[in-house]
């Protein structure tokens, strides 16, 4: 019969910030380790975003798909081209949004981008798989794929806008109040490479909260 200690011990080795381990989710990752890293330098100057906002988001578009083919390039068979990541309606909400202008749009499409590249490349299927084997896992699970998506949306902004729209204030007036996950939007503008987005490492906690 275990004792406290080895009781707790017991716990600490199975747990994981909400994600248990029945399955090795660190493989979940895997596919990001494919990816190259996704060119830099500045996009075209796109439309005036509060003047022509759905001008604004086919450019801002254009340039994810642009980046995330060469990306993607060695894990996919074919880049196809993203259409429609978000309504009308929200395009023209985000246009108007304060801070840099264009900052709110981008990155709104750049984690709508994000999230058909975890689908292309099967995290999200992998994810799926992970819920189904583990289902008490799952709320964890999806809010580390959200985080994901927030830390390879950081990374397309650090490899498209000029770094001074990138400051802590910058960001902040930009996307206060619109369900940002700080941390890993921060991760990934720091990061190198897409596999520096790995979401799923035990090193990494992430809290059974429902993924926005």
């Amino acid at each position: 019969m275990l004792g406290v200690l080895g009781l707790l011990v017991l716990v600490v080795v199975l747990g994981d910030g909400g994600v248990g381990q029945r399955a090795d989710y660190a493989r979940v990752d895997a596919p990001l380790e494919r990816l190259a890293p996704l060119p830099s330098g500045a996009p075209l100057a796109p439309a005036p975003p509060a003047t022509r906002p759905a001008a604004a988001a086919r450019a801002i578009t254009a340039d994810l798909d642009r980046r995330w083919r060469a990306a993607t390039r060695d894990a996919l068979p074919a880049w196809a081209p993203l259409a429609d990541l978000l309504a009308p309606g929200l395009v023209r909400d985000l246009a108007r949004a304060p801070g840099p202008p264009g900052l709110a749009l981008a990155h709104a499409l750049a984690r709508a981008a994000a999230g058909e590249v975890q689908t292309r490349l099967g995290v999200r299927q992998r994810v799926d798989a992970a819920a189904a084997d583990d289902p008490p896992a799952e709320p964890a699970l999806r809010a580390r794929l959200v985080r994901q998506a927030e830390c390879l949306a950081g990374l397309y902004l650090a490899a498209s806008r000029p770094p001074a729209s990138l400051t802590p204030a910058a960001l902040s007036a930009a996307l206060a109040g619109r369900g940002t996950d700080d941390e890993w939007l921060r991760r990934g503008l720091r990061a190198e490479r897409p596999a520096d987005c790995a979401a799923f490492a035990r090193g990494d906690r992430a809290e059974a909260r429902p993924a926005s």
